[in-house]
This record gives C-alpha cells, sequence and structure tokens, in this order.
C-alpha cells in the first residue's frame, strides 16, 4: 500500500526535479531521490532517443553503480536483458511503461543460468531490478532502471505505482532539459553580426519586415536577405520557431 509518507515523497522529488532540471547534476540527483523512494541499493540513469523498435542511448549516470558496468550495459548487455526486451515488445500506449524481474521472467532458473545474470548483474550483486522508461510524443527521452540483492524483497505493484506518480513530474524535466540543451547548441553554433542580431531581437518582439526595415534605416530586402542567413544558421523555418529558439538567448 502506497502510504502518505511516499506520497509526499512525490511532490517534493517532483518539485525537485522541475526546480533543477538545469543543474549540471540534475540526473545524479533525481537518481538519489528516487532511490530513496524505491528502498533500491543502486541506479542508473540513461538518456535515450527514438522508438522502442530502435532506440538510441547516449549518456548513462549512475549512483552506487560501477559506471564501467553501466556503459558495458549500453554497449552490449542491454541487447541481452529480458526486461528491456519485455517492455520494448509491448504496445506503448502512453508516455510510462515499467517492468520489473518477477513481471517479465517466467523461468528463474534459466534466468540465473544466463550469460545475462551470470556475467553482468551477479558479479555486481544485482538480483532484481526495476526499469521504467518516459517519453513525449517524438519518442523516448529516458530509461531508468533500479537494483536490489538477493536477501531483499523483488520490486512489487506499489514499487511499479510509485514511478508511475513519479512520471508526470519526470518528463516534464526532462523536456525543460532538452529545450534548454537544444537552445545552448544553438547558442554555441551561433554566429550571428550585429545587424542581424538586431533583426533577430525585433523578430522576437514581433515586428514585420518593413516595420524591422523602418527602424534600422534599411531596405526591406536588406531585412529578408539577413533573415535567410538567420534561419539558416540557426536551423529555423519561420519566425515562431527562431523567436522560440532565441529568445532565451539573446540579450533584449
Amino acid at each position: 500500500m502506497i502510504n502518505s509518507t511516499q506520497i509526499e515523497k512525490i511532490a517534493s522529488i517532483g518539485s525537485l526535479a522541475c526546480e533543477a532540471y538545469a543543474d549540471d547534476d540534475f540526473e545524479r540527483l533525481i537518481l538519489r531521490q528516487i532511490q530513496a523512494l524505491l528502498d533500491t541499493d543502486g541506479g542508473v540513469f540513461y538518456n535515450i532517443s527514438g522508438l522502442p523498435a530502435a532506440v538510441t542511448f547516449g549518456d548513462n549516470y549512475c549512483v552506487d553503480i560501477d559506471p564501467e558496468y553501466a556503459n558495458y550495459y549500453k554497449e552490449y548487455y542491454h541487447e541481452q536483458d529480458p526486461l528491456l526486451n519485455y517492455l520494448f515488445k509491448r504496445p506503448h500506449k502512453s508516455f510510462f511503461s515499467s517492468i520489473s524481474t518477477l513481471h517479465a521472467i517466467e523461468d528463474l532458473d534459466e534466468y540465473q543460468n544466463s550469460e545475462y545474470y551470470k556475467d553482468f548483474l551477479r558479479p555486481q550483486n544485482i538480483h532484481t531490478s526495476i526499469i521504467f522508461t518516459l517519453g513525449n510524443n517524438n519518442g523516448l527521452m529516458g530509461l531508468f532502471g533500479f537494483q536490489r540483492p538477493f536477501n531483499k524483497t523483488p520490486y512489487n505493484r506499489d514499487s511499479h505505482l510509485l514511478a508511475q506518480l513519479l512520471a508526470p513530474y519526470l518528463i516534464l524535466a526532462l523536456e525543460s532539459r532538452q529545450m534548454q540543451r537544444a537552445k545552448s547548441q544553438v547558442q554555441s553554433n551561433l554566429s550571428l553580426t550585429k545587424r542581424q542580431m538586431d533583426i533577430a531581437k525585433y523578430i522576437i518582439m514581433g515586428l514585420r519586415n518593413h516595420e524591422i526595415a523602418a527602424q534600422l534605416g534599411i531596405k526591406v530586402k536588406t531585412v529578408e536577405c539577413h533573415l535567410t542567413s538567420i534561419y539558416q544558421q540557426t536551423h529555423t523555418r519561420n519566425r515562431v520557431m527562431l523567436a522560440r529558439a532565441l529568445a532565451d538567448i539573446l540579450p533584449m
């Protein structure tokens, strides 16, 4: 049964996630909090993208897990993980999906004799796990995994419910983090001239081309030429996309 203390903890983690998404150590900070909520002995987060049928693994962050093993998982062992395979074979009808060892494994003896268990889990003193994925309309964004040793109770329905209640907060935080990183990438690749920066600022303010031309004392055609270059540099196609990409970057 979920108790009031756990509900309060979920709200606290959700608030922290939405406030601290820009923190350089955001992933590990959140992992620590979820680790306490789910009573785990270790946790890992992978930035992932794509769809379940074709997932791309990005950076990973872990707490109380050997980083070398986290990399082994990304590079090789995720293909042998029965939990991940089970999860990705199920239809994804929502932005959250979870699975744990006892729900995915039918033959425990076969599982414990597998290469995945003997060569990957057992050396880390891992016996059972729970994993869950988060995504949005654009695809998957993150994979969380938490582990327990042999002498601890396996994850149950309450564990899944706790993760499900936390999921909306985590999705919002990951979306904000993705947007921040996208803007940072635009900023690092940006080499606008002073004139182009002035035009971009007026675009953000909502001015039309002829209004910008009047403000700067240049021809409308000149504004249009500069805009073409700005679109190319920022990988945007119209004024709305440009305003969104540069709103938090250019000093107003």
